[in-house]
């Protein structure tokens, strides 16, 4: 039974630009780590959880050049949604009011949690928590493209849209709503599918090489 608990690994997706330290750390606390190129965020910590993180410098920056509203915005199919901030400077180069303002609209608007970190190896640390608490703690089983139970027939309906890849609720909502049916979204053509609101010609390129392509 003690082997059996020491095997069990959360399992952490670091985007490939993140610096090779994270990984080591992670590795030392006990995760299982893959490091790669991430559609969103810096990293992955479960079918749930997404991560931004930030040194303090590169924060305000992105305040200011409005670059953080849209990665949060990339964010948004992920449930749980977190920045961290490495604190390794000041916040003299931003107004105050712009500061807490910025903090505002990305926890009321955007639902993401801010975190401030001291150094690499406390932003670790809350990173292995939290995915050892989603895939561990909680048992869950991290499959990129989760299919979620349904209690009747619309939940049942929502979730079969929302396993598709780079498909949240929020999209998954907006496609049943255009066409009613899952059947006629499978069927539906690239430009019909990229009218949807929040869809756009990215995604809907995506789902449409996902539908037609012959499985290998």
């Amino acid at each position: 039974m003690e082997q059996n608990q020491r095997e069990k690994k959360p399992k952490i997706y670091i985007d490939s630009n993140e610096p090779k330290i994270y990984q080591q750390i992670l590795k030392e606390l006990g995760a299982e780590v893959e490091q790669k190129k991430l559609d969103v965020g810096d990293f992955v910590l479960s079918e749930n959880v997404v991560v931004e993180r930030k040194t303090k410098a590169d924060f305000i920056s992105s305040i200011i050049d409005q670059r953080v509203f849209e990665q949060a915005k990339k964010m948004e199919n992920y449930p749980i949604k977190l920045i961290v901030v490495e604190e390794d400077g000041t916040f003299e180069r931003i107004n105050k009011n712009a500061l807490y303002g910025a903090y505002g609209c990305l926890v009321v608007d955007f639902k993401i949690s801010l975190f401030f970190s001291k150094s690499p190896t406390q932003t670790c640390q809350i990173l292995y928590s939290i995915a050892k608490y989603e895939q561990v703690s909680k048992k869950f089983q991290f499959r990129q493209n989760p299919i979620k139970k349904g209690r009747d027939l619309a939940q049942n309906q929502l979730a079969l849209v929302e396993s598709l890849p780079a498909i949240g609720s929020k999209i998954a909502k907006e496609l049943l709503k255009t066409f009613k049916t899952p059947i006629d979204i499978f069927f539906a053509t690239e430009k019909e599918l990229e009218k949807v609101k929040l869809v756009g010609k990215e995604r809907a390129k995506q789902l449409r090489n996902v539908l037609d392509s012959v499985y290998k």
